[in-house]
């Protein structure tokens, strides 16, 4: 794509080079210019080695941007050879590379990943690999990276994870396990072990454009695109524990630094696509931020909640749902994102903030909730200056006038009414009108739960006072939530959006925490999907696996529950409370620890 003069400068070259493997060898070319001059100059030049097989040339719909992993993994269906070996545009071929190349592979009886990197960085080489075909048929360049850097080295490591038996060969004093650190940890903490064999690979020619071996440093883009694509692939392909942990924690760092860059939203075409992104300009209105896939049945309520509450603008990211939001969401207010690098769970609050630093002004106020969230504000009727202000506009004038800069809510698990027959996904707010509530009991240890101790320290009566997944199933999570906070380049969200960062420092339940402030109700209804009948037959908690390993588990237990026994639980408890809206939920005006529910039954 866009290298038609390189090409003009290299193909008859390689084709001169190769012709004297002919018969077991074809150079492919995939042409992605929307123009028809490459194809054209193909054609007219070189028509009698298209004739005998020796080149193909195959053109491919235009790429938004070029892409090296979405362009390499494009034409897999192509190759039907033993052996697929990259090339760009600009790199030349050698005979004596070709050669042993040949040699080596004819060895049937083993399969091999040969890289051809001369040992010098920016050369063009250290994207040069061969690997058996079979395996490039399954499209092994990971796609979800940024547009360049790391693509080959990723194939490599997800090989030699995935094929242990590979032998990789590579040229003599040239090993990327040992010229990269990270790349050793990663065998390391992995466990893997590599079969390698250095071999004369024979002369190569440097690309018609070299780069600088500090090219990598010197270019800020180049430099954060190198960063995180290695990040994730580490993170991605790892599969022990203690390695998906330390090479996320990485990845999470570098995405929070990319963030507060001025290429993150320059570049902010290559992590979206979708009109939003030509459409929206940076705004001080209320705006909502949240990530959505495939919870139709949420959507149209959830958006109507929030209208109502207030919220000015709607920026959606839609994660590959099967039918796209744009298709099932009306009005000017939504916006519909769809994300190109990493997945839900490595990703999710990477691409909130990414937006949030393109399109929210800083000091500015937003809102962070899952599409199963209705946050809960008073409605005021009495007469001020803010007579016709929404829900929202008023919190946010007390909010400013006593220089909050974030509001902690929690979750209440929404259950089932008892006059209600049957819960479905159309009925879910008025079927699931009842939350837990009950007083507190030291002797089940709830208090010393780390979860529980990170989240509301010596608040934790109010978490035990909610927290019906505990009662019914055992499981620990996190209540406390961050629905709304005024957006600086320097703040952070965590995951779950159970935390802020300020310059990288996590702050604490004491600071998060202001009894003043109150608690904020958020009606969370992931239950539905266990008490509706229409759902039934769909798995309760889609994509688990896009959860970090607690939550995967809680799913786990919660799904695998006897739903006869949970109803009866929940039928019997006395612990519970009909919702009745902000005004009278116990802790929205404040809190104290005195006040708290004290009755150890």
């Amino acid at each position: 794509m866009n290298r038609f003069s390189d090409l003009q400068n290299t193909l008859a070259h390689n084709l001169a080079a190769l012709k004297k493997f002919e018969g077991q060898v074809q150079l492919i070319v995939a042409c992605f210019d929307a123009e028809t001059d490459c194809k054209d100059w193909v054609q007219q030049n070189f028509s009698d080695e298209i004739k005998t097989g020796l080149l193909r040339f195959q053109s491919f719909n235009p790429l938004p941007y070029w892409h090296f992993s979405r362009a390499k993994n494009s034409f897999c269906d192509l190759v039907d050879a033993r052996y697929y070996s990259s090339l760009d545009g600009d790199n030349f071929l050698s005979e004596d590379d070709i050669k042993t190349t040949l040699n080596l592979i004819n060895d049937s009886g083993r399969e091999y990943i040969i890289h051809h990197f001369s040992g010098t960085w920016g050369d063009g080489t250290s994207g040069r690999i061969s690997i058996p075909g079979h395996i490039y048929r399954n499209a092994p360049y990971i796609n979800e990276l940024m547009p360049r850097q790391f693509d080959e080295i990723g194939v490599i490591l997800r090989l030699l994870t995935d094929f242990p038996s590979l032998v990789f060969v590579s040229r003599p004093g040239v090993n990327i396990f040992d010229r990269s650190h990270w790349c050793k940890e990663y065998l390391e903490l992995n466990g893997i072990r590599v079969n390698h064999k250095e071999i004369d690979l024979g002369a190569f020619d440097n690309p018609l454009n070299p780069r600088d071996k500090n090219y990598i440093k010197k270019d800020e883009t180049i430099f954060f695109y190198h960063k995180l694509n290695a990040a994730y692939t580490f993170w991605k392909l790892s599969t022990q524990e203690p390695a998906r942990q330390k090479f996320f924690s990485i990845l999470e760092a570098a995405q929070r630094e990319y963030t507060k860059t001025r290429i993150c939203v320059k570049n902010l075409g290559t992590l979206f696509s979708g009109a939003a992104i030509r459409n929206l300009t940076k705004s001080n209105e209320v705006t909502l931020y949240a990530v959505n896939r495939n919870n139709y049945s949420f959507l149209g309520p959830w958006i109507e909640h929030y209208r109502t509450l207030g919220v000015k603008r709607f920026i959606i990211v839609d994660d590959n749902s099967e039918t796209p939001l744009e298709d099932v969401t009306e009005g000017k207010d939504i916006n519909v994102v769809h994300p190109h690098f990493g997945v839900f769970r490595s990703s999710k609050v990477f691409w909130l903030k990414a937006l949030m630093s393109a399109f929210q002004e800083p000091g500015s106020w937003a809102l962070t909730v899952d599409v199963d969230e209705f946050l809960d504000l008073e409605v005021h009727e009495e007469k001020s200056n803010l007579i016709n202000s929404s829900p929202l506009e008023h919190y946010l004038s007390i909010a400013d006038s006593h220089g909050w800069n974030h509001a902690v809510g929690i979750l209440l698990d929404m259950m089932p009414s008892f006059e209600q027959i049957e819960v479905t996904d159309k009925n879910f707010i008025e079927s699931m009108g009842w939350y837990y509530f009950r007083p507190i009991n030291s002797s089940f240890g709830y208090q010393h739960l780390k979860p529980v101790q990170w989240a509301f320290g010596d608040y934790w009566p109010i978490s035990f006072a909610f927290d019906i997944r505990y009662r019914l199933y055992g499981t620990i999570d996190c209540l406390r939530k961050i629905p709304l906070l005024r957006f600086y380049p320097e703040l952070d969200i965590n995951q779950g959006f159970h935390a802020l960062l300020k310059n990288g420092r996590a702050l604490t339940w004491q600071e998060l925490l202001v009894p003043k402030q109150g608690l904020l109700p958020i009606r969370h209804y992931k239950m539905t999907k266990i008490f509706s009948k229409t759902c039934a037959e769909e798995k309760p908690f889609e994509r688990a696996e896009q959860y970090f390993e607690r939550t995967q588990k809680n799913f786990v237990r919660i799904a695998a529950s006897n739903i006869d026994y949970i109803t009866r639980s929940w039928r019997s408890t006395p612990f519970k409370k009909r919702y009745t809206g902000p005004s009278e939920f116990p802790f929205y005006h404040g809190y104290e620890i005195g006040s708290l529910p004290n009755t150890n039954t």
